[in-house]
C-alpha cells in the first residue's frame, strides 16, 4: 500500500499486505457448442457445475444448460421453449437443485413477447414455465437471478421488464 504526507513533500510508503489463499492452478472446462450454433456464451454456475446460457443459431439464440461430463469438458442441451412461442430464449442463472432462470418467447394472443421463464426438471427433461410480465404495458420481461428453495420450497427470481 503507498501513502502520501501533504505539506508539499510527497512521501511514500510500501506496506506488505497479508497473504492470500488462493489455488496456484486453475483448470478449464470445455463447454462444448450445441450442434448447429455460431457461438455460445455462459451466464450462471452452480455448485455442482451445471452452467446455463446461450447457443446461438441462424434463427436466434437459444437456452442452453451444460451438464459437467468430466473434468474437463461438459455437454449441451437446448432448453425447450414455450409450444407456442417464437424460436429465441436465454438462460441466465441456476441453482443447485437444478432450476434454471431466463427468457422466452410465448404467444399473447396474436403477438410473440419475451417473458421471464422458470425451467425446472433436469438435463434432458426440463419443462418451462412462463413467469409473464408486471401488470401493465409490458411486453418485455427477463429473469437474471434464481434462489434457493427457502424454509417453504418457495424459489424466490429477480428481473426486469421494459
Amino acid at each position: 500500500m503507498f501513502s502520501a504526507k501533504s505539506a508539499g513533500r510527497v512521501r511514500l510508503t510500501l506496506e506488505h499486505l497479508e497473504d492470500r489463499l488462493c489455488p496456484t492452478t486453475y483448470s478449464m472446462v470445455d463447454l462444448l457448442p450445441p450442434a448447429g450454433s455460431t457461438f455460445s456464451r455462459a451466464h450462471g454456475l452452480n455448485d455442482t457445475g451445471l452452467v446455463v446460457g446461450d447457443g446461438f443459431f441462424a434463427a436466434g439464440a437459444q437456452a442452453v444448460v451444460w451438464q459437467p461430463t468430466s473434468a474437463t469438458s461438459a455437454m449441451p442441451a437446448i432448453l425447450p421453449g414455450f409450444p407456442q412461442g417464437g424460436p429465441s430464449s436465454g438462460g441466465r442463472d441456476v441453482n443447485n437443485q437444478g432450476a434454471i432462470a431466463g427468457n422466452a418467447y410465448a404467444l399473447v394472443g396474436t403477438e410473440q413477447h419475451v417473458h421471464a421463464t422458470l425451467w425446472t426438471g433436469s438435463p434432458g427433461s426440463y419443462v418451462a414455465r412462463d413467469l409473464g410480465t408486471p401488470v401493465g404495458a409490458f411486453v418485455y420481461s427477463d429473469a437474471v437471478g434464481l434462489s434457493e428453495p427457502d424454509a417453504q420450497g418457495t424459489l424466490w427470481v429477480a428481473g426486469y421488464s421494459a
